[in-house]
């Protein structure tokens, strides 16, 4: 079975363009039990995927992605984002905006991006916004477009869903009528569409090897018009080069172009190992941050499937490499206080304050979304105040 795992391993790495070690090997082993449940051959699978069987692939890219998202997910870089857009409109006149939506997953980001440029941009300006994703059954679900409550954690500053009988919401006709979704893998040299005004390509190319996660970005990039603008996840990318500058705030990782585009060029396999000047022990704490975002966010998908018992375990795992992780701390507290463990809950957010202690408030924490010190701390005091019959100060601290 760990042959077989880690060759599929190898299979996935190569088609989505991951780090190997990013790879879910017990999402593949759950895959593998499947198919031998169905009556096929572990092996066959191998085969099948290697001959670039569409059936196969699919499946091993399915049980590995991380399709984490929600509406309106990191307020603060959408507000940006649309503002310099509308910005640009007002100065250059234009009446069509068109934006990308790259490695949508189920396509909340993308309605969100469209229902926030229906709102902000004049109403005589068509917006167009595409999103895009490697897999089929994630660009089915978001052609759907019919979500549970899992997919609203936070405000809806803009019309975007309406209720249904069944408890579920479904985008609305207006915010639905400017988006569309296609299947496409980054990885792709040829691009899905072209002078595009916004991108949003974020806590995609997290999981990317370092060398094809900067290819992929500046191919991705190519697709901006002169005067459009990309943003990225916070732990994304670094930078675009010297043809980009960076566009507001350094924790929003948007750029915009500053040089005419340059030529295409394929995206490189791969490569199985490239040498780093990084001094070693810099090299293995970003490994382990990396290590601890991947595995915090297949505990997100876990508890979005209704699974608190599989997130938990996920997060003790996190927490025992990787103590003073704060993302998986406060994740860890709150799936305990829901489960009525609310010594361990209390117990754990007293830590997170602790390992927090000797830390400007203004520190960003990076995690699947990157949230200042002083957001950890006001959320560990309020639940602290309120299980040990103090009082919540009622602050809210945009992350």
């Amino acid at each position: 079975m760990d042959s077989v795992t880690e060759r599929l391993a190898a299979i996935a790495a190569g088609h989505m363009g991951f780090r190997l070690e990013a790879v879910d090997r017990y999402a593949l082993r759950r895959l593998v039990e499947s198919w031998v449940a169905e009556g096929g051959k572990a092996t066959n699978l191998v085969e099948r995927a290697n001959s670039g069987c569409g059936r196969a692939l699919d499946r091993i890219v399915q049980a590995v992605s991380v399709g984490e998202t929600y509406f309106f997910r990191h307020p603060a870089q959408l507000g940006f984002v649309v503002s310099e857009v509308a910005r640009r409109v007002a100065v250059s006149g234009t009446r069509v905006v068109r934006a990308w939506s790259a490695g949508c997953a189920s396509g909340e980001e993308a309605y969100s991006l469209a229902s926030a440029l229906l709102a902000q941009l004049p109403r005589h300006v068509a917006v167009s916004v595409l999103g895009t994703d490697i897999l089929p059954i994630q660009v089915e679900r978001a052609n759907h477009g019919v979500y549970g409550r899992w997919s609203i954690r936070g405000p809806l500053p803009y019309p975007i869903v309406r209720a249904r009988p069944d408890d579920r919401v479904e985008i609305v006709p207006e915010v639905r009528a400017v988006t569309s979704f296609r299947v496409h893998n980054l990885l792709d040299a040829t691009l899905p569409i072209d002078d595009v005004d916004l991108i949003l390509c974020r806590n995609v190319l997290v999981y990317f090897a370092t060398d094809t996660a900067g290819h992929v970005s500046r191919s991705v990039a190519r697709a901006l018009s002169k005067d459009g603008c990309i943003a990225f996840g916070t732990v994304d990318v670094a930078s675009l080069g010297d043809g980009f500058a960076q566009l507001g705030a350094a924790e929003l990782n948007v750029y915009g172009r500053k040089t005419p585009r340059p030529p295409l060029t394929p995206v490189p396999p791969q490569p199985a190992f490239s040498p780093s000047s990084t001094p070693p022990a810099r090299l293995a704490e970003d490994a382990r941050l990396r290590s601890a975002i991947d595995m915090h966010l297949r505990a997100l998908v876990r508890l979005e499937a209704g699974d608190a018992d599989g997130a938990a375990r996920l997060l003790d795992v996190v927490l025992d490499a990787d103590p003073a992780y704060a993302p998986a701390l406060l994740e860890r507290a709150l799936i305990g206080s829901r489960a009525g463990d609310r010594a361990r809950a209390t117990r754990l957010m007293r830590e997170l304050l602790s390992r927090l202690s000797d830390l400007p408030g203004d520190e960003l924490i990076e995690g699947p979304e990157s949230s200042s010190v002083q957001y950890y701390r006001i959320t560990a005091r309020a639940f602290l105040g309120l299980a040990e019959g103090g009082q919540d100060d009622g602050r809210v601290v945009d992350r």
